[in-house]
């Protein structure tokens, strides 16, 4: 929808400006603690690096459409009041519980309500899309992100396999590329996945969209074809990076030379979208029709005193999200009980369930512990041991837990197949039960690590319960509860997978029997086990 212009003797009062420059100060105020986490995000992960060119754009193109649709001329204060008080819930919320997403549909609630406040909901409407655009500064949830790395990366990996086997003698293990004559594997990592380009992709054809006035179905797929363009050229920056390696060897790949590919790949995807757009736009479309400015509503308020509601709003409603961080911060840390022992503790004798002999024989791994503890700077408590049968049959047995629950990061499936480069039979995937009331449960998994040689990892943790303190709020206990994480203790038992009964023994004593021993020797009472993975992001 487009709008049409004011007469042109209209113009921005002083007063209307400076008002509007402290509804926009106060909001900064009231959201610099998201602001400051955004920052932090877009120096620390390259796939949201765009970020600092967000808020820029859309002050530019908020300032594109005042000039076409004039200053406002009179204001809703009962619509810019509703908008005002649910942006302020659900900042409030966002502190509680922690997720940036609430604190996005909270900034579009208050600046959309500033304007409404000045404006009127149809000058506001105007406006849509600069504030609409503020979305691409936010983070997507960890969980998409992360599956949609790995489906980019395994793209990438097999498409650059399939193009530089047409050359030269490429192997392809999982992410890993093998190529003759190159001195060591080259691995698709998260970063060259393309998620990033991917994202700012999408940010561009929403914007180019815009820019030029597309028509809905224009710009729908200008951005569903973000995602195979960007795929395109970030395969072309990998396809480049492995021609570098074979031509100048490996050692400038760890250095700044990493990122020189993307300067010719970038461009040609950004002209290759730009020649997608040029196709779209030869398709017949209708034009959109203008739509005048409603003149202001009965009852309607001046700029100036809408603006004044509004930083009015943002004084309460600052004092009490103060009040509202202070209530939380009254309550401190949950306070967590110890491991009653030790996991040195844990027997190096595991009896069968139904004999009195031992079935499995442990031995301690002094060597692999040491270098362990080096790595993991996180682990207050490390386990490293191997058990055997009399009929030579062994598994492995990986212990850590942290006070700050850093194990938990750790999943079989990322380091055996992301990093390692192992492929997985996904079908062999499947829960087992570590007692007989099925409460708690293994994750089984199969990583072939040969033509006919397997490595089978059951995965499974402990998460410690608080100590509720006396005169806590719900509020408080919600705030603790999602955003510490608690102590916990992750448990990985690995043997080879070629031997079914072997496989059966294990899941039918030696892993019940571990479990009895963690829960009854080593864990506090009321800790819960669990199988689940949380979401993380792959760095390398």
């Amino acid at each position: 929808m487009s709008v049409a212009s004011p007469p042109p003797s209209i113009g921005w009062s002083r007063q209307t400006l400076y008002w509007l420059a402290g509804t926009w100060l106060l909001t900064a105020a009231l959201f610099y603690p998201t602001l400051r986490l955004l920052v932090q995000l877009w120096e620390r992960d390259d796939n949201y690096s765009h970020g600092y060119a967000v808020v820029p754009i859309s002050l530019w193109l908020g300032w594109r459409i005042s000039r076409r649709v004039g200053p406002p001329q009179g204001g809703e204060w009962l619509f810019a009041s509703l908008n005002l008080l649910i942006g302020l819930v659900l900042q409030g919320a966002a502190v509680v519980v922690r997720w940036p997403p609430l604190s996005y549909l909270a900034l579009i609630c208050i600046l959309r309500g500033t304007l409404v406040a000045a404006g009127g909901r149809r000058w506001a409407d105007a406006f849509n899309f600069p504030l609409l655009f503020l979305f691409f500064m936010f983070p997507l949830p960890v969980t998409w992100t992360s599956y949609l790395s790995l489906w980019l990366q395994d793209i990438v990996a097999r498409v650059s396999e399939t193009v530089l086997s047409l050359f030269v003698v490429c192997h392809r293990v999982g992410h890993s590329l093998r190529i003759a004559g190159v001195d060591r594997s080259l691995v698709i990592a998260e970063e060259c996945s393309g998620l990033g380009q991917i994202i700012a992709f999408a940010a561009f054809a929403v914007l180019l969209g815009h820019l030029l006035q597309r028509s809905w179905w224009h710009r729908l797929l200008l951005v569903l074809l973000a995602v195979p363009t960007a795929i395109v050229a970030n395969t072309l920056r990998v396809l480049l990076m492995h021609a570098g390696a074979i031509w100048f060897g490996t050692s400038w790949l760890s250095g700044t030379l990493h990122d020189m590919p993307a300067l010719f790949s970038l461009p040609v995807g950004i002209l290759l979208f730009l020649l997608l757009d040029h196709w779209l736009s030869t398709w017949p479309s209708p034009t959109a029709s203008s739509e005048p400015v409603l003149a202001p509503s009965p009852g309607s308020i001046p700029p100036q005193r809408g603006l004044q509601w509004v930083i009015a709003w943002l004084l309460v409603g600052g004092a009490g999200l103060w009040l509202l961080q202070a209530h939380l911060q009254e309550a401190g840390e949950w306070s967590y009980p110890n491991l009653q022992a030790s996991l040195a503790e844990v027997p190096l004798s595991i009896p069968n369930g139904n004999a009195d002999q031992a079935l499995w024989k442990g031995q301690v791994l002094t060597d692999q512990e040491a270098h362990l503890r080096q790595r993991l700077s996180f682990a207050d408590d490390l386990l490293m041991r191997i058990y055997r049968t009399e009929e030579g049959d062994w598994v492995r047995v990986y212990m850590v837990h942290s006070r700050a629950g850093e194990d938990r990061k750790h999943h079989p499936e990322i380091c055996i197949r992301d990093v390692s480069g192992a492929p997985e039979d996904v079908a062999f995937r499947q829960r087992v039960p570590l007692n007989a009331a099925g409460s708690a449960e293994a994750q089984r998994f199969r990583f072939w690590t040969g033509a006919n040689r397997s490595l089978v990892v059951y995965y499974w943790h402990y998460t410690l319960e608080p100590v509720a303190l006396e005169g806590q709020s719900r509020l408080q206990r919600l705030h603790q509860r999602v955003g510490i994480s608690p102590p916990s203790v992750t448990v990985q038992v690995s043997t080879s997978g070629e031997n079914p009964n072997h496989l059966a023994a294990v899941e039918k004593t030696l892993l019940p029997a571990l479990h009895a021993v963690m829960e009854h020797q080593i864990l506090p009472a009321g800790s819960r086990c669990g199988c689940d993975r949380i979401p993380i992001g792959l760095a390398r």
